[in-house]
């Protein structure tokens, strides 16, 4: 059984641990703003009456509040010959439409993979300690790295400063 799963992930040429999102320190500060801004945002759907907004911001605030309390798992991160393995999801090179690295010391140490699926669009692992230009080096033999792009993406910035 464990060699099917070995033959279908391929050879593991790179692998670290990463966390599986990145957690926020939210302040009692932070909760009391955000909590100002979708009562906010409630009300003022009600004043247009627009009702159907109210209740997407309700669940995104249930969401973002929920999703604070969770703790990130630790997760094995692994480039392999035919594709890139995140915990236990597999994704083949042919599903990845391109990638970039972002090495900002000391906070940002991302590699971000564009997806060609419309439902999961783009994800990014933290580096951690491992070698950009290696994973880099490793990375160009399989897809494409985008050039143009050599910054953080502005939904990352947003969520890092809103504390997302």
């Amino acid at each position: 059984m464990e060699e099917n799963k070995q033959q279908a992930i391929g050879d593991i040429l790179l692998t670290w641990q990463t966390k599986e999102f990145e957690k926020h320190h939210r302040t009692k500060h932070w909760y009391f703003w955000m909590i100002v801004v979708t009562v906010g945002f409630v009300a003022w759907s009600f004043w247009t009456g627009n009702i159907l907004f109210s209740l997407i911001i309700l669940m995104a605030a249930i969401f973002i509040f929920m999703l604070g309390e969770k703790n990130p798992r630790d997760v094995a991160f692994s480039i392999t010959n035919l594709g890139i393995v995140l915990g236990e999801k597999f994704v083949p090179y042919k599903n990845i439409e391109n990638f970039w690295v972002v090495y900002e010391l000391p906070d940002l140490k991302n590699v971000y993979f564009d997806l060609k699926s419309l439902m999961t669009p783009r994800f990014t692992i933290n580096l951690e300690k491992e070698n950009p230009v290696k994973v880099r080096e490793i990375l160009l033999r399989y897809i494409k790295e985008d050039l143009k792009r050599e910054g953080e993406p502005l939904t990352d910035i947003i969520c890092r400063i809103f504390r997302i």
